[in-house]
């Protein structure tokens, strides 16, 4: 009889066991659905943060390392009258420039480094009352990109017989951001000003410009 009472008992604990298990994966299974779109508004608003700081900061080492300034990239010629002809960019270094940021960009990506977010559990309630309450839900993600890159030049006018010039770095990268489970694709348009200056003179109408 004891042994036939304990085998019931072990019998009892295995089904409260699994049970308990089912019910858990259940709450998992519809807390990670229910939160899906949290989190995606979550990874897709810091993943594009953490990409342009990247960017920023990668695009600025390259400036500073290689002392580069507005002479370097761009040339102003005159005539002997000293008025001007043409301004012309130097398309090698603007290149090598370019290549260089996608290159360290993709080398830094390349190494894994883990991003992360945090939710606070109150914000699943979708509530304004306990937005922003509770603990916080911590995810982490890796980032990946592919960049296309253009070149410009801007003239605007700086006053009289002023105008100003900017030599400006165009990108569009579509990078995604994974986690288990979850990826989300996204395009980041982002521009940097390379190098400016004041152009005293008329700039005339046909000028060379990056292509």
């Amino acid at each position: 009889m004891k042994n036939l009472k304990r085998e019931k008992q072990k019998g009892i604990i295995k089904v409260c066991f699994f049970a308990i298990i089912i019910i858990l994966a259940g709450i998992i299974y519809i807390s990670y659905y229910s939160l899906k779109p949290l989190i995606i508004s979550n990874i897709e608003v810091c993943a594009e943060n953490e990409f342009l700081n990247i960017t920023a900061k990668e695009l600025e080492n390259i400036i500073k390392e290689n002392n580069i300034n507005y002479k370097e990239l761009a040339n102003i010629e005159k005539n002997n009258n000293g008025d001007i002809i043409s301004v012309s960019c130097n398309t090698v270094k603007l290149t090598n420039i370019k290549t260089k940021l996608i290159k360290n960009i993709d080398v830094y990506l390349k190494k894994g480094p883990e991003f992360s977010f945090s939710i606070p559990l109150g914000n699943v309630l979708n509530s304004n009352l306990f937005s922003g309450k509770g603990p916080c839900l911590k995810y982490k993600y890796v980032l990946n990109s592919t960049i296309n890159s253009n070149f410009k030049s801007e003239f605007n006018s700086a006053g009289i017989n002023q105008t100003l010039h900017k030599i400006v770095l165009e990108l569009s990268s579509d990078i995604s951001a994974s986690m288990p489970y979850i990826t989300s694709n996204i395009n980041v348009k982002s521009s940097y000003v390379l190098a400016e200056t004041v152009i005293v003179g008329k700039i005339p109408q046909s000028y060379f410009s990056i292509n």
